[in-house]
């Protein structure tokens, strides 16, 4: 996959999910994403306990476990905020992509 603004080292995806369904469906999403776009990307999870699956390049235990972990996951994130794309199932779960799109000036 040829990407229109490649990827640098400041950029990747960031999962947010609580509970272990949200849990489980975040290590799905992200099996699909390397798929897609290969193993050089970046994958965080954010999540309330540790998850062991080297489908994420790094696991963080979330500080406060409620209905938003994606709030936490995008102060906390390691990656540059560029364009935040978000998609979330329910409570408890959602996908934050750090893309490059376009930067604000």
């Amino acid at each position: 996959m040829t990407l229109v603004f490649p990827m640098t080292a400041d950029d990747g995806f960031v999962f947010a999910a609580t509970g272990a369904q949200y849990r489980g469906l975040a290590q799905r999403a992200a099996r699909s994403l390397r798929a897609a776009m290969g193993d050089d990307i970046q994958i965080d999870l954010f999540a309330d306990v540790a998850v062991d699956d080297p489908v994420f390049n790094q696991v963080h235990i979330l500080d406060y476990v409620g209905t938003r972990p994606k709030m936490e996951a995008l102060r906390e994130s390691r990656f540059a905020p560029h364009c935040l794309s978000g998609l979330r199932r329910g409570r408890g779960g959602g996908l934050l992509g750090h893309v490059r799109v376009a930067q604000a000036v």
